[in-house]
């Protein structure tokens, strides 16, 4: 819970657009210990960072020169009087503008009229050189996912915010630079804010003045802070907050997405490029889609003799590892991994491996699913195999599928023929007429198991065959 009686300070937003506002009776400038809470002497805390248990007070200078934001500017008409805080009312003789931008506001001193119920209010910083303004860096984090509920059809890819983390420039006052790490504060009519980074005039390392960093803090309310809304403070807002790319700014969700896209393709033509002229890619080179056409046949093509050579030397290392020709097979075998890793921009990974992976984590899930689906195990297992498929689909383009290699896993199906006659050998019995049949198609006990209903078959690919086995062990 945020303390309400936070101190209080000055921030203007926009630096590059506030508004100035001269007053035209003779003052010189000065200064005044003011509270740093109006409402508040005593306060028993010591997260502010304060030696006693007072609020404190804080310098504020008084000018003949003053700044205000130009959303406040906009607001004022000639002949009202403006209660500027912590000072008192301002009656406004005169408003000049260049087209459609205020540029000067010409005032007179009204602190006799102390009637503040109907005025408008505003903040504002004496623009003076006895009291300087210091630079003020503000961080508003918002969600990382943009959509409170994701259904199960739904991408969540599509709905992360990018621009979790927005920096908007703000002067302060001079009182801000006594701030220390930690304290919590309320910039008036902005909200409550953490001091994240201490103002330093002067940088140790850089030598440059450094400005205070304050991170907003959330206090549940719905309404948006007032902020000028001119053309030129638009413009403004998305020169600095847009994040440039190969010169183009990006300034939606939905352009960083597509950007990202961009990258990804811009990355495949880049390795095309290289692999199909031996070139590296600099800005202003071309690529055709000839060129990337030609690398990816010779990629694929690669990938075959890969394979292929693979086979060689395991035949080659089965019969005798140590000879010549061996040695010479896996040579070459080495050396078409280096060219494909060249082309590509990435090591070969064989489909075998992990396809047996696959096969033999869906053979446990299938295991699992049959004693309890329920279980926690089996949703482990499942949650397992499709991170496997996952990871088949990103090393290699493409979904995965029973007949992805050619090469059959250690728990596939195996089917044991045997005819009439050797059946007739075994049992010596005799099957009587019409029962006796041509071939009997048995399905060995690793693809089946014991239930409380008898015998639970798997089905296989082909459902015209996985219905007549079923039935064969019925009856």
């Amino acid at each position: 819970v945020i303390d309400p009686v936070a101190p209080r300070y000055t921030a203007l937003a926009c630096p590059e657009n506030l508004v100035q506002v001269v007053v035209m009776d003779n003052l010189a400038e000065e200064s005044k210990k003011v509270s740093l809470h109006p409402k508040v002497t005593l306060l028993n805390t010591k997260c502010f960072g304060l030696k006693n248990h007072e609020v404190g007070t804080k310098t504020v200078w008084y000018s003949k020169k003053m700044l205000v934001e130009e959303a406040d500017a906009r607001e004022m008409k000639i002949g009202d009087s403006v209660t500027f805080i912590n000072w008192g009312n301002i009656k406004i003789c005169d408003i000049l503008k260049d087209d459609d931008r205020i540029t000067e506001i010409r005032a007179k001193l009204d602190l006799d009229n102390k009637d503040y119920k109907k005025t408008l209010k505003v903040t504002w910083i004496a623009d003076t050189k006895m009291g300087p303004q210091i630079p003020v860096k503000i961080v508003e984090y918002s969600h990382i996912i943009s959509k409170p509920v994701i259904g199960k059809d739904e991408d969540w890819k599509q709905f992360v915010n990018y621009d979790s983390a927005k920096y908007v420039d703000f002067t302060g006052e001079p009182a801000m630079k006594e701030i220390r790490k930690g304290v919590i504060i309320q910039l008036q009519r902005k909200g409550y804010y953490i001091c994240d980074l201490e103002y330093t005039s002067k940088s140790e390392y850089s030598g440059f003045e450094v400005p205070i960093v304050l991170i907003l803090i959330p206090d549940g309310s719905s309404k948006p802070v007032k902020q000028a809304q001119t053309a030129s403070t638009i413009e403004l807002g998305r020169t600095n907050g847009d994040i440039q790319i190969n010169g183009n700014a990006l300034t939606s969700q939905m352009d960083i997405l597509r950007l990202s896209e961009q990258i990804k393709e811009q990355s495949d033509l880049v390795r095309s490029l290289k692999a199909a002229d031996a070139k590296e890619y600099k800005p202003g080179l071309t690529i055709t889609q000839k060129q990337v056409d030609v690398t990816m046949g010779n990629i694929e093509e690669l990938y075959k003799q890969i394979e292929e050579q693979g086979n060689i030397v395991r035949t080659l290392k089965a019969a005798n590892p140590k000879s010549e020709e061996a040695k010479a097979a896996i040579a070459k075998l080495l050396n078409l991994k280096q060219k494909y890793k060249e082309i590509s921009g990435m090591e070969y990974k064989p489909k075998r491996n992990i396809c047996e992976k696959i096969a033999e984590q869906g053979d446990l899930v299938r295991s699992l699913k049959a004693k309890d689906a329920k279980s926690q195990e089996a949703k482990d297992a499942i949650a397992e195999l499709l991170r496997l498929k996952k990871q088949y689909k990103d090393e290699f383009g493409e979904d995965y599928t029973a007949n992805a290699t050619n090469t059959n896993s250690s728990t596939a199906k195996k089917v044991v023929t045997v005819t009439n006659e050797e059946r007739q050998k075994g049992d010596g019995k005799k099957e009587r007429k019409g029962e006796v049949k041509s071939k009997t198609t048995l399905v060995s006990t690793e693809m089946m198991k014991q239930t409380k209903l008898g015998l639970d078959v798997k089905k296989e690919e082909n459902l015209a065959e996985w219905y007549s086995l079923g039935f064969f062990f019925l009856f």
